[in-house]
């Protein structure tokens, strides 16, 4: 398949976001950050002056309504995240704080990062939605996810089996039990979804036996994570992690719970 200008300036448009946000995570991982005042002075007029083009660049164009013109104006803005973080961060290196230096040039790194990453997708949605305006490109998704919702319904089975088989992999290498519970209550999530999915082809009076299946299946997964629960309370265990441990998994455990949700 070959890829129009507009579809590839979008995926071109990934690569600053993707290394702003690596950056990111490389600040968490070595927080000190030691720079020459001079040559962060330099960095700083420098990437001033790299803001102050784009921002130019963008203004003159904002009379063109064309297609064209809408796309660059959107590769400049995030292109300017990469000069607009060097900015903010190499300021809070050189300004005078003693704690969490790594932590700030990180967090305000990372929201750049994120912003860049939010208008690149952007290009890439409209893109191959045939160039239409953005709200007009997710009501086309919209329409497209509705109509095939069954695809979508197997492919989070898909991602419940791979939950399954890493929780399991891990409660063996660590020998958690409570890993091994995890996996099975995730398990039981998984054929919950299963059943469900089968219904569709079903008719009335079998469907009303899979709701009941369906709650069963739920109903003995939460019953067994509560059992198991129940025993941290009589028996006092605590762990302690790395900040960046700590945040992976509070990231991956929101992840996971907001998935559930929807």
């Amino acid at each position: 398949m070959q890829l129009k200008p507009g579809k590839l300036q979008g995926f071109l448009a990934l690569l600053p976001s993707l290394g702003l946000i690596a950056s990111a995570v490389g600040f968490l991982l070595r927080p000190e950050i030691a720079v020459h005042i001079y040559a962060a002075y330099a960095l700083i007029g420098v990437s001033a002056a790299f803001v102050a083009w784009l921002a130019f660049k963008a203004i003159a164009l904002r009379k063109d309504k064309s297609t064209a013109s809408r796309f660059t104006r959107l590769t400049s803005a995030a292109t300017m995240s990469a000069p607009l973080s060097l900015i903010v961060g190499t300021i809070l290196t050189i300004a005078d704080i003693e704690d969490d230096v790594g932590t700030l040039v990180c967090l305000s790194t990372a929201v750049f990062g994120g912003a860049a990453l939010i208008i690149s997708i952007n290009l890439i949605v409209v893109s191959f939605c045939g160039f239409q305006s953005t709200s007009d490109s997710l009501r086309t998704i919209k329409g497209l996810v509705k109509s095939k919702r069954l695809v979508f319904v197997r492919i989070s089975m898909a991602k419940d089996i791979l939950l399954v088989l890493s929780k399991t992999l891990i409660s063996i290498a660590a020998t958690s039990f409570f890993m091994f519970t995890n996996a099975l209550y995730s398990m039981g999530l998984g054929v919950a979804r299963f059943i469900a999915l089968r219904m569709h082809a079903q008719s009335g009076d079998e469907q009303i036996k899979s709701y009941f299946r369906v709650g069963g299946v739920i109903f003995l997964a939460s019953a067994c994570y509560v059992i198991y629960s129940i025993r941290l309370f009589y028996k006092s265990s605590t762990s302690s992690f790395p900040m960046v441990v700590g945040i992976a998994i509070a990231c991956y455990t929101f992840f996971e719970f907001g998935i559930n949700i929807r």
